[in-house]
């Protein structure tokens, strides 16, 4: 595994990553709102994001983020969020159901294709004649 350093997505001080978008003082923060967040959600199942901000104080960004990620799915949520591709209202993610799928039939077929081009590798071992006899 690789180490990058990266611009944490939301203070953005560089540090060494390996693999995350936040750094840890931030990935920290957030997983605390999240845990708050989820508290909240299931005290009010009927929260929306503006119910969820006043009662936690939990910043906006932070419930839009959850939303987009897929760790959060809420009431009303359609009001703000957009698949990515078409535009159309979604709950939770970043793409719809139906882009959802084309995106995957696309990444199938290009592994499929990719398959095809590569050389057939022979599965069976050769025997080699002399190793073992004595001539």
């Amino acid at each position: 595994m690789s180490v990058r350093v990266l611009s944490c997505k939301i203070c953005g001080k560089l540090f060494q990553s390996f693999g995350a978008g936040y750094c840890p003082g931030c990935a920290d923060e957030m997983d605390k709102a999240f845990v708050k967040i989820k508290e909240y959600i299931y005290d009010h199942e009927n929260a929306t994001i503006v119910d969820i901000v006043e009662g936690t104080g939990i910043s906006e960004k932070y419930v839009l983020q959850f939303l987009k990620e897929g760790r959060l799915s809420i009431e009303g949520a359609a009001d703000v969020l957009r698949c990515e591709d078409c535009g159309r209202p979604i709950s939770s993610g970043r793409y719809c159901s139906n882009c959802r799928e084309k995106l995957a039939n696309v990444l199938s077929s290009a592994v499929e294709g990719k398959k095809k081009s590569m050389p057939a590798i022979s599965t069976q071992g050769k025997m080699h004649g002399k190793y073992g006899r004595k001539n």
